[in-house]
Formats: C-alpha cells, structure tokens, sequence
C-alpha cells in the first residue's frame, strides 16, 4: 500500500521514471521475458484459430486486459501473423501499477494491491525486441474505472471484438471490462479468463461474479464452455442473438 501510495505521488510530480532509473542503478531489473501462465498461450491459440475458421477474425480487434509484462500479448500478435491473419488490431490495457486496491468480495484472497508492477517503457521495451507491428499495437495505460469508457472506444475507433484475455484477477476489474467489452461483442467472441478458479473457485467471487452479473443483466447474450486450461483458466464463447 504505501509502496503504491509513493509510486502515485512520484508520478504527479513527474519524477516517476527518474526514480526508476535510479533504481535499476542499485538493483538489477528483472528482464525475463516469459508467460505467467503458460496454459493460457494453449487457449489463446485455440480461440484464435476458433475465429480464424469461421471468419471472425479478419476486420476485429483482439483485447487484452491485464498485460503486464506484455508476453501473452506479443505471441497473440505473432500466432496471428504465422496464421496470415492480416486485419486485427491489438489493444492492451494495463494500470502499470499493478492490481488497484482490494476492496469488497476481493478482500482475503491470494492477491495484493500492485502486485503485477511493469513500467510501460519496459512492456515497450519487450515488445520492440520481440518485433511487434506498432502499427497495429495499442498499449492504454491507465486504472480502469478512467480508462475503459466510451471516450476510448470513441478514440480508438474499437471495432467488433473476436477475442478477449481477461487477465485482470479481481471482480471489480473484471466487471468493468466486461461493461467496456459489451458493445463490442459481435455475432461470437471468445472471452478467456485466466484466472477464473481464484478465490477458491466461488461462483460469488473474482471473475466468476463479475461473468455471472454480466450475462444477467445482457440477456442478450449467451456463453458456451469452449476450454479450461492450466487448472486456473476458462474460456467461453460468447454470442449475441440476433
């Protein structure tokens, strides 16, 4: 908390990155650049494929909420590539200062608040070396509760979305992004949750609420199972009736 706390003051006073750099002076960054979970690589690569073959995935964007050090969200990008997948754009929102406060039915699980810090210029830093399209690739810094609204959508000019990492850990990220995704959901999308057994796997709790709470007030929409992975994971196709 007051780690936090410090980075935020830092930031407003704009000398944020300078403190950075001193620190890297006496303590060497970690430069590994690696999944956190490598089961979720499996999923991403079905659930492109999925929209690949039925035509979803041309013309869409691929979202991507939780990025951290941005490893799910190069090889997004290089599977589609290696697939000849030539118009899908990549967005990635992250606060930057890892998981904001836990408050409500996040309290007394296994995360803390600005667990998953990454500087934007290291995510940056990654995904050059490792030879992204920039021109294709958006990174929006930012807490969500300011950045996922309709001024964004605006500004981005989002289109139909075909596939969906949520790698957001708590219910009041998921539920956000969830209200950000909902016009964005055409005729299917693949929503992948990489943390849906958190919590001890409570259906009240973490992703699950936020999903549930989604699809109750969208009657509009309907979710088939479509994979589980890594004992922690869950993806879902979802569609909207016509």
């Amino acid at each position: 908390m007051a780690n936090l706390l410090v980075r935020k003051a830092l930031r407003s006073m704009g000398l944020l990155e300078s403190a950075r750099t001193l620190k890297r002076r006496f303590r060497p960054v970690d430069r590994v650049f690696a999944p956190c979970t490598p089961h979720l690589l499996i999923a991403v690569n079905r659930g492109l494929r999925w929209c690949s073959e039925r035509g979803l995935a041309e013309g869409s964007d691929y979202l991507e909420f939780g990025v951290y050090r941005g490893f799910t969200f190069w090889y997004t990008q290089a599977l589609a590539a290696d697939m000849g997948i030539r118009d899908l754009r990549f967005f990635g929102f992250d606060s930057v200062f890892g998981l904001p406060r836990i408050e409500g039915p996040d309290t007394g699980g296994e995360f803390q608040e600005g667990a998953y810090t990454c500087a934007r210029r290291d995510v940056e830093m990654f995904l050059t070396t490792y030879g992204v399209d920039w021109d294709k690739t958006h990174l929006v810094e930012g807490w969500y509760d300011e950045t996922l609204t309709r001024a964004t959508r605006q500004r981005y000019q989002l289109r139909r979305c075909s596939l969906c990492v949520i790698d957001c850990d708590l219910y009041s990220s998921a539920r956000l992004v969830l209200e950000f995704l909902e016009p964005l959901v055409g005729e299917a999308c693949v929503i992948l949750f990489d943390d849906w057994t958190s919590f001890e796997n409570q259906e009240t709790r973490g992703e699950q609420k936020a999903f549930t709470e989604f699809l109750q007030v969208n009657p509009k929409f309907s979710a088939e199972p479509f994979i589980e992975f890594g004992g922690h994971g869950k993806g879902f196709i979802v569609r909207r009736s016509v």
